[in-house]
């Protein structure tokens, strides 16, 4: 997104774009992760110099953690109504982000360009492309 669509109101949630995800070699590659992390980059300077905060998730799964389903309120708290998100992997974990995000109020984007499918199967990056605009995200 353009730095002026950024602003206080509004945070980058930069979801799971960690080496076993974006690298090649990595344990749970999703393909075309790398191509991800560029984007990410721009996006996450572009969000700090408009004034906007900038959050990260990391995939692991400790007994509890600040998900947004059972310990969130955090961007909320921050004043946050607006998000912008990118990261890996589309059907999974950014997936269920932006949707939890929708149904907790969050006005969302989700930014195509900046994010990847891991594709079980065919057709599960169009799918959950196809439940997050139902939930009332935007797509760019």
């Amino acid at each position: 997104m353009p730095a002026d669509a950024y602003g206080p109101h509004t945070a980058l949630l930069v979801v799971d774009i960690q080496n076993d995800f974006a690298d090649p070699a990595g344990s749970l590659y999703v393909p075309g992760g790398e191509q991800v992390v560029d984007l990410a980059n721009r996006e996450i300077e572009w969000a700090r110099a408009a004034g906007a905060k900038v959050t990260y998730s990391q995939d692991w799964h400790p007994h509890q953690t600040p998900h947004f389903a059972d310990h969130g309120g955090v961007l909320r708290s921050l004043g946050v109504t607006d998000l912008v998100v990118v990261g890996l992997a589309l059907d999974y974990c950014v997936h269920d982000s932006v949707i939890d995000a929708v149904r907790l109020g969050l006005r969302t984007t989700l930014l195509e360009e900046g994010t990847r499918p891991v594709e079980l199967q065919a057709g599960d990056g169009e799918r959950a492309k196809k439940r997050i605009s139902a939930a009332g995200a935007q797509i760019r």
